[in-house]
């Protein structure tokens, strides 16, 4: 299938009521909805169940991206103050007494108090990846239920599970929603790995901007998550 050309309703830019939709204001009662009581089983449950834990996922990961821009922007300023400091101390210093800084590189780096903002960092990066594995377990289910699902039908044109989407529909989206945060995750390994060492203040403060703006994921994932909660009715029209 096609993704690209599949239905209109993807490629809408979401505005600030899309993601108003999805906040926590309106996330999916898994225990109270109405749409229970039809006792959904099999592909459909499963479908269903899967479209409230991207709900859940992606929420989660953006707790996890404010906590990491606010450690990113802590271990910038720590290093960028303490270097600041330390060179025009110095500056000052040698100056006056003609002599030759013995300051080692690491301690000029390596400020005090950078490792356990760098631990806190890691352990964000950490959660966030544990996000992507299980992003992608759920796009595996979908696969899974779609194999099912071509299977039982082989002859007959796939119907939709619950509206207007078929199982390969939510598969599709599923597939290049867990693409987008997996590459996303990679980057922010990168930065997590890197920003302790860095020297270059351009550097740091491109950091910092990559994190928060999060290039790999596009703006419209806002409006396929809503689609898929429409679809299987976690959110009402």
């Amino acid at each position: 299938m096609n993704r690209t050309s599949r239905t209109p309703r993807r490629g809408h830019e979401p505005s600030a009521s899309d993601r108003s939709n999805l906040s926590s204001e309106s996330s999916p009662d898994v225990n109270s909805s109405s749409f229970n009581q039809r006792r959904l089983q099999g592909s459909a449950r499963v479908v269903r169940d899967h479209c409230a834990d991207w709900h859940n996922f992606t929420q989660r990961w953006d707790e996890l991206n404010d906590q990491g821009f606010q450690l990113a922007n802590d271990i910038v300023n720590l290093k960028l103050q303490h270097g600041s400091k330390t060179e025009t101390t110095e500056a000052v210093m040698l100056h006056e007494a003609g002599a030759v800084s013995d300051k080692t590189t690491d301690e000029v780096i390596y400020p005090e108090g950078l490792e356990e903002l760098c631990l806190k960092f890691t352990e964000v990066i950490s959660s966030m990846r544990h996000l992507t594995e299980k992003m992608k377990m759920i796009s595996d289910h979908f696969r899974g239920v779609s194999r099912l699902e071509h299977h039982q039908s082989r002859d007959e044109e796939p119907t939709p599970l619950f509206k207007t989407w078929t199982v390969e529909e939510f598969c599709d989206i599923s597939e290049e929603l867990e693409e987008m945060f997996c590459k996303e995750v990679k980057l922010k390994q990168s930065i997590t790995e890197d920003i302790a060492h860095q020297t270059s203040r351009d550097v740091l403060m491109t950091y910092i901007s990559m994190w928060l703006h999060q290039p790999y994921i596009e703006d419209r994932h806002y409006q396929w998550l809503k689609g898929m909660l429409l679809e299987t009715s976690w959110l009402d029209p």
